[in-house]
């Protein structure tokens, strides 16, 4: 498991990752470093289940590799 979030945004993923054991990354700001990040990450072995942009953006799983808020709404509903 892991997830991924701009250098700019809230470290408290990080620190949830180091509280329950999931693997994160920083990036710089941007999704398309977020959804590359991902990428890679997927390839590694991991499941990226969430990233985070500081301007309000969420992916959750990998479905949609961008901020959208359809998908983030759909996985909460």
């Amino acid at each position: 498991m892991a997830a991924v979030a701009s250098t700019v945004s809230s470290k408290f993923i990080k620190k949830m990752a180091e509280v329950e054991g999931f693997h994160f990354e920083e990036v710089l700001t941007g999704f398309k470093w977020i959804g590359n990040k991902a990428i890679e990450l997927d390839e590694k072995g991991y499941k990226t289940f969430f990233s985070y942009e500081e301007a309000i953006g969420h992916c959750v799983g990998n479905l949609v590799r961008d901020k959208d808020g359809v998908c983030a709404a759909s996985v909460i509903a």
